[in-house]
C-alpha cells in the first residue's frame, strides 16, 4: 500500500498514536487492507467501530463452469495479507470504541472524530508499547477480532 509507506516515509506518524484513523462497519475490503498496512507500518490509532472485513481477504474472484447444471460457482484464487499470514483476526476493533447512535446521525455528529480530536498524545502513545518486536494484532483491543477457539 503505498499510501501507508508514504506517510511512515515523509514523518506524518512516525511515533505510536501519531496517526488517527476512523473506522467504522462500512470499512471494507480495500479500506481493511488499507486499515492494516497501516497498522502494520505506521502505528495508528483507531477509533470507531469495527472494521467490516478482515485485514487479510481473498481477491480476484473467477468463475468455475458446474459440469452438470451448467451454472457458474464463483471462487476467490489471490489472498492478500496486510499485516501477516498468522494475524486470522475477523476485524480490526477500534482502539477506542464509539458506537454509531442514531441520536448522533439525526443531530448531525459524528462521534467518531469529535473523539479523534480530542485525543490526547499522552493517550494515543499509550495505545502501543515499545520494541521492535511488537505485532500490532495482538493487543488487548483486538481481543474481540479473534476467532472463537
Amino acid at each position: 500500500m503505498p499510501l501507508a509507506y508514504l506517510a511512515h516515509a515523509s514523518n506524518l506518524c512516525c511515533k505510536p498514536g501519531g496517526l488517527v484513523l476512523l473506522t467504522g462497519s462500512e470499512t471494507i475490503s480495500a479500506g481493511s487492507i488499507l486499515v492494516g498496512e497501516f497498522e502494520r507500518s505506521s502505528r495508528p490509532v483507531t477509533i470507531g467501530e469495527p472494521t467490516g472485513s478482515r485485514p487479510n481477504i481473498f481477491l480476484n474472484h473467477t468463475q468455475i463452469p458446474l459440469p452438470h447444471s451448467g451454472l457458474f460457482a464463483e471462487a476467490s484464487t489471490t489472498t492478500y495479507t496486510s499485516t501477516v499470514a498468522s494475524d486470522q483476526r475477523l476485524m480490526i476493533a477500534p482502539g477506542i470504541l464509539v458506537p454509531d447512535k442514531m441520536a448522533d446521525v439525526l443531530a448531525g455528529r459524528d462521534a467518531a472524530l469529535e473523539a479523534a480530536i480530542a485525543l490526547t498524545d499522552e493517550q494515543s502513545e499509550s495505545f502501543y508499547t515499545r520494541g521492535r518486536n511488537y505485532r500490532s494484532w495482538i493487543r488487548t483491543s483486538q481481543d474481540s477480532a479473534q476467532p472463537a477457539r
